[in-house]
C-alpha cells in the first residue's frame, strides 16, 4: 500500500487555521472542548499538537504532551472517515514518535476508547499494558446539587474557596504532588479561564487539600466537563462539587456535566458517582509502555482530560 501524506504540521500560537481545524475535529468527536482549550494545551506543551495533511488538506489530528523525566502522554488520534483503514493513523504516530523530542521517552501513555486501542498502541510504540479503566459519566447539575445538599458527609474541617482567593503557587505544588509532574503554565491557563469554574479546598492549617475545575463547552447550551477533581476523600469531593454545581445552576445555560473518573484506581469514585445519580456514557482504558506514571492516582476523582493524562 502506498501511503502518501504530504506533511504533519505542528500547531503554534499563530496557527489560526490549524487551531480551528483541531477545535472543529474535537467538536466532531463530541468531547465538549472550551473556546480556549487549544491555548491551554499549548501552555502545557507548545510542541504537543499536530495536524496531518494530505495534499495540503487537513485529514487528522494527534497530540503528545511531554512532561518531566521522559514521560509523555498522547491522545486525540483522529483521521477523517474517508481516509481510515488506509494506514494514516499508524503513519501519523510513527512520524511523531521519530521526532527529536521523543528520543528520551521513558514512558508513553494514552487513554484508548476502543477495544482495538491497546493493539494499535502496541503496534505504534512496541509495548503497552492495560492499567485501569476510566469511565465518563453524565451528571445533571440540578439533581446532583440536591443530592449533595441531602448528604450528611462531614467536611467541616475544610474550607472551600474560589481559585482566585487561593495562593497560586501553593496550588501548583499540590498539583505537582497529586498529578506527579510540573505543569504550572498549563494550570494558570486552565484555572483562570473565563470558561472555568474552579474551587479549592483548604485544611485547617490553610494548606491545599484538593481542587476542582468545571469548564463550559464552546457549543452553546451543550454543557460542561469536570476535570480535574483531585482530593483525599469523598467528603472533600462533595464539598468541592457543591459550589461548582451551584454556580452552573445559577448560570442556567445547561445542566449536563461530563466527568471522567478513574474507576480502577480510586476506590471511592464509584460511591461518588452513585451518590450523584450519574449516568454512564463511555469508557477508556489507560495504557502505558512502562508502568504507572508518578502521582497519587488514588486521589484522582476525575482526570484532567484524556488528552493530557
Amino acid at each position: 500500500m502506498c501511503i502518501k501524506m504530504s506533511r504533519i504540521k505542528m500547531i503554534t500560537e499563530s496557527s489560526a487555521y490549524l487551531k480551528k481545524y483541531f477545535l472543529q475535529t474535537r467538536l466532531r468527536m463530541k468531547t465538549r472542548p472550551s473556546f480556549d482549550e487549544i491555548d491551554c494545551y499549548l501552555a502545557c506543551d507548545p510542541t504537543g499538537l499536530y495536524v496531518a495533511e494530505l495534499d495540503g488538506t487537513p485529514i487528522g489530528i494527534a497530540c503528545v504532551f511531554k512532561y518531566g523525566d521522559g514521560y509523555c502522554h498522547g491522545g486525540a488520534y483522529y483521521i477523517e472517515k474517508k481516509h481510515r483503514r488506509s494506514g494514516y493513523t499508524l503513519k501519523l504516530s510513527e512520524v511523531i514518535k521519530m521526532s527529536e523530542r521523543f528520543k528520551s521517552t521513558a514512558n508513553m501513555t494514552t487513554y484508548a476508547l476502543t477495544s482495538g486501542g491497546l493493539k494499535a498502541f502496541k503496534k505504534s510504540f512496541g509495548s503497552g499494558d492495560f492499567l485501569y479503566s476510566v469511565e465518563t459519566h453524565n451528571l445533571n447539575s440540578i439533581t446532583a446539587f440536591k443530592k449533595l445538599q441531602a448528604n450528611s458527609s462531614d467536611a467541616s474541617s475544610y474550607h472551600v474557596r474560589q481559585v482566585a482567593d487561593v495562593n497560586f503557587e501553593s496550588l501548583v505544588k499540590y498539583d505537582k504532588v497529586i498529578f506527579g509532574y510540573d505543569r504550572k503554565q498549563f494550570l494558570h491557563k486552565w484555572l483562570y479561564s473565563p470558561a472555568s469554574h474552579a474551587c479549592v479546598a483548604l485544611d485547617s492549617e490553610g494548606s491545599v487539600a484538593g481542587y476542582i475545575v468545571a469548564r463550559e463547552s464552546v457549543v452553546p447550551n451543550e454543557g460542561y466537563k469536570i476535570g480535574p477533581l483531585y482530593c483525599e476523600n469523598i467528603s472533600i469531593a462533595n464539598a468541592l462539587l457543591k459550589p461548582v454545581l451551584q454556580q452552573i445552576n445559577k448560570q442556567g445555560s445547561s445542566s449536563s456535566i461530563h466527568i471522567c473518573c478513574p474507576i480502577g484506581k480510586n476506590l471511592q469514585v464509584e460511591e461518588l458517582l452513585k451518590s450523584l445519580d450519574s449516568e454512564y456514557v463511555y469508557k477508556h482504558s489507560f495504557i502505558a509502555t512502562n508502568g504507572l506514571p508518578r502521582g497519587h492516582h488514588e486521589h484522582w476523582f476525575a482526570i484532567t482530560s484524556t488528552l493530557l493524562g
